[in-house]
């Protein structure tokens, strides 16, 4: 039979050693955890530099590609990129929407502009190659320096994918 003080040390050896045996098992092997990633969006590696993006300030900036510039699709699209952003509530001011096309493609508008305009996005025409290498995608989220750091592919729901991925980077340190 255990006495009273056996009883003890083996519960106050239990509560100790036990976690800390944890902690060492799963650093050392972080499988059993499931490892899943927390990003929607795949990482660019290495991140790239786009020269049209203002470098100073804060804010995260996401790169919308429409190929055919202003068709029907594209301003669908960027309605629910609008409407993102509004959801991310009084987070919204440190994201910016970019509208990018070929500079091929006539330009859109001037009511069309205007709508880009009250909604806030940003519309640019660009021959810039970085966006030729990831052709598979159709939007970007860069950091605040400017650099392209997350792509989104055409099959995926881009907008949600987008909207989960800002909501964890705006919160994580203060959201810049």
């Amino acid at each position: 039979m255990m006495t009273r003080q056996k009883k003890l040390l083996f519960t106050l050896a239990f509560v100790f050693i036990v976690p800390g045996m944890l902690a060492i098992l799963l650093y050392k092997y972080p499988g059993f955890l499931g490892g899943l990633p927390t990003n929607k969006g795949t990482f660019i590696t290495p991140a790239k530099q786009v020269s049209y993006l203002p470098t100073e300030g804060k804010g995260w900036h996401v790169l919308v590609w429409c190929e055919d510039g202003c068709s029907e699709a594209c301003l669908g699209r960027m309605d629910e990129m609008a409407r993102m952003r509004l959801a991310l509530g009084r987070k919204l001011y440190d994201v910016n929407i970019w509208l990018l096309h070929d500079k091929e493609t006539k330009a859109c508008s001037a009511k069309t502009q205007e709508m880009l305009k009250a909604n806030a996005i940003r519309y640019q025409a660009t021959t810039d190659n970085i966006l030729d290498t990831e052709s598979d995608a159709e939007a970007f989220v860069a950091d605040p320096r400017g650099y392209l750091i997350l792509k989104y592919m055409k099959e995926s729901p881009v907008t949600k994918h987008i909207y989960d991925d800002l909501k964890h980077l705006l919160s994580a340190k203060g959201g810049s």
